[in-house]
């Protein structure tokens, strides 16, 4: 004969006077199948029925953890949760234990919600810079792969990569053939708007804009500011054709036989070109000629400084004398010293003297020489004068 048994004490229906199946009002089926008023720590009433609490939870309910276990974070995701870090889009609050959201655009943050420390890319504002995410990135910076926005070189206002710049910070100018921020234009390119721009080929330079010709690559004539591939029936000079009689390079347009400029290796004087400067003249720069001072009848490096003299004057020193100076006489067109003892020499030789230096010597009628005794068949006498 069976008969029925009371269960434990808040036990709604058992299987045994031990084990519960359910619990009373107010009381909650434990793990161990008995009924308490509370669920343990880490476990929480689900359904009257006490429940392990998610894994890191040191606390929770059925909204998800409440607190966490010592080194895991509080994640309000679906539910919340405990994380050993906090997910990509949340960052560490100031109290340590929770992991609090990003505000968008951040895609990461950090000690702040817009303390972005990098951007979504699939946003407009997604390029980084300075704890920020923008439309763009601010001048002097560029976008590298990650969006993350780099410093430019130093003279760049704004670049594609590091070194690449696509404006120039004043006063420097841009030169986009090698995308570089450079002082002054090179030979082939003319400053547009603070942007050095290629001259149009086949200009080799040009000025003020790029189809002004100044000058012509190979095989092209320069005429009138274009390059030409010939220049008709005019004289091509130093790749210019111009209509000045060789080897004048310009020239007096009513008479086109003076010139104004020669073609290179030639010095212009007195309106001519020459190979050679004229007579008279000497080379005062790499392209002209001018006169020597009189009475020199050539010179060089200088307009006094004479090679050369007219008639009746005599070279020393590269000066010329007339007549030549004390202790001097003229010789083979120029001044020679006399001998030491003469005054005065005017005859051909320096040891003909004219007059001796002082009473000591004697002076040699015959050999004009001055001695200092006189030699047979001579004898001293002092000149009455």
């Amino acid at each position: 004969m069976t008969s029925c048994l009371a269960c434990s004490n808040n036990c709604q229906t058992c299987n045994s006077s031990l084990i519960c199946l359910s619990c009373s009002s107010n009381y909650i089926l434990q793990n161990n199948n008995t009924c308490a008023l509370t669920c343990p720590s880490s476990q929480y009433n689900f359904s009257k029925i006490c429940t392990n609490c998610p894994t890191n939870c040191s606390t929770c309910d059925t909204s998800g953890c409440i607190s966490c276990t010592a080194g895991s974070f509080l994640v309000q995701l679906t539910i919340k949760i405990c994380e050993a870090q906090c997910p990509q889009g949340y960052y560490i609050s100031s109290n340590n234990s929770i992991c609090e959201i990003c505000q968008t655009p951040c895609l990461t943050c950090s000690v702040h919600s817009n303390n972005c420390t990098s951007c979504n890319s699939s946003l407009a504002n997604k390029f980084y810079y300075n704890l920020a995410c923008s439309i763009s990135c601010p001048p002097q910076t560029y976008s590298d792969e990650l969006n993350q926005c780099q410093q430019c070189i130093s003279n760049c206002n704004n670049c594609i990569s590091a070194t690449n710049c696509s404006s120039c910070l004043t006063p420097y100018l841009f030169y986009a053939a090698t995308n570089q921020c450079i002082t002054s234009c090179f030979s082939n390119t003319i400053n547009v708007s603070n942007i050095c721009v290629q001259c149009t080929i086949p200009c080799l330079t040009c000025s003020v804009v790029v189809t002004n010709c100044t000058a012509c690559i190979e095989d092209y004539f320069l005429l009138n500011n274009i390059c030409a591939t010939s220049c008709g029936l005019l004289l091509p000079i130093n790749g210019v054709c111009s209509s000045c009689y060789f080897p004048c390079l310009t020239c007096n347009s009513s008479n086109v036989t003076i010139c104004f400029s020669c073609a290179a290796s030639y010095y212009l004087f007195n309106f001519a070109c020459y190979t050679i400067c004229p007579n008279d003249t000497y080379p005062s720069s790499a392209t002209a000629c001018s006169l020597c001072n009189s009475p020199c009848a050539s010179c060089s490096v200088g307009s006094s400084n004479c090679t050369t003299c007219y008639s009746g004057y005599f070279l020393m020193n590269n000066i010329c004398y007339s007549p030549c100076p004390p202790t001097y006489f003229s010789y083979l067109g120029g001044c020679s010293q006399c001998q030491s003892q003469c005054v005065s020499c005017t005859y051909s030789l320096p040891y003909e003297c004219s007059a001796c230096i002082n009473s000591s010597y004697y002076w040699n009628p015959i050999t004009y020489e001055c001695k200092l005794i006189c030699t047979y068949p001579f004898y001293m006498t002092v000149s009455s004068s």
